[in-house]
């Protein structure tokens, strides 16, 4: 009898199924290399430190602004309280001075109010409705000021959270479990953004990749 084998011959690498190339997104002195070639790292285990003094800075001046604002919106709020309270005395004293005058004009016109007792009530009316309006514009400018710290509030968070992310992209920990089979870079050096610094392959699941360019197929005879 003869049999006949078919054989399927290839060249090829078994490769982690998963691994990553860790790199930086800011550039800066390399101040920390907490891993080396061989170590098993987890998820989120901080691996590298970069120089971060410029983040630190900006997030510092930035809670500084942050609480000067505060402060201040604390103090302009009491100002507005009381020029609300000034504002409503004031329009109690216009409408009590109006009404008066209305009065007294009217005894001017019968004749029952002499024009020296009109005289002196015509300039408290004006004096009234001059602090209504005053009271009015301090109110106006007690809110537009409030506004602007709050827009200043608003600011120095969006500065808070951004000078946080900043000051994260110091800090660079592995995404996936595996070992660090190759590192980069050491302290001292410059991080530049897209440059390695280590890689970390997960090295529970593994892939054969095959090259087709150099595989064969063909049969092999065996006979008496």
């Amino acid at each position: 009898p003869v049999l006949v084998d078919d054989y399927y011959e290839a060249i090829g690498s078994v490769r982690p199924a998963t691994s990553a190339v860790l790199s930086s997104r800011i550039m800066g002195s390399v101040v920390a290399v907490r891993a080396s070639e061989g170590d098993r790292v987890r998820p989120g285990q901080l691996l590298v430190e970069i120089d971060n003094r410029d983040a630190a800075a900006q997030l510092r001046k930035a809670q500084a602004g942050l609480r000067e604002a505060q402060e201040s919106l604390e103090e302009v709020e009491r100002s507005t309280r009381a020029a609300e309270s000034a504002r409503t005395a004031a329009y109690a004293q216009n409408q009590l001075a109006s009404k008066t005058f209305e009065r007294y004009k009217t005894l001017l016109e019968r004749r029952s109010l002499s024009p020296p007792e009109f005289d002196e009530v015509q300039p408290k009316h004006g004096v009234a409705e001059a602090e209504a309006e005053r009271a009015d514009r301090m109110l106006q400018a007690m809110n537009a000021r409030k506004n602007q710290l709050l827009a200043r509030i608003d600011q120095a968070k969006a500065d808070i959270a951004s000078a946080q992310v900043y000051a994260g992209y110091a800090r660079i920990s592995s995404p996936i479990n595996g070992l660090v089979t190759a590192k980069h870079t050491d302290v001292g050096q410059t991080a530049s953004p897209g440059v390695p610094l280590l890689t970390v392959e997960d090295d529970s699941r593994y892939r054969l990749e095959v090259s087709v360019e150099e595989s064969r197929i063909g049969t092999s005879h065996r006979g008496d």
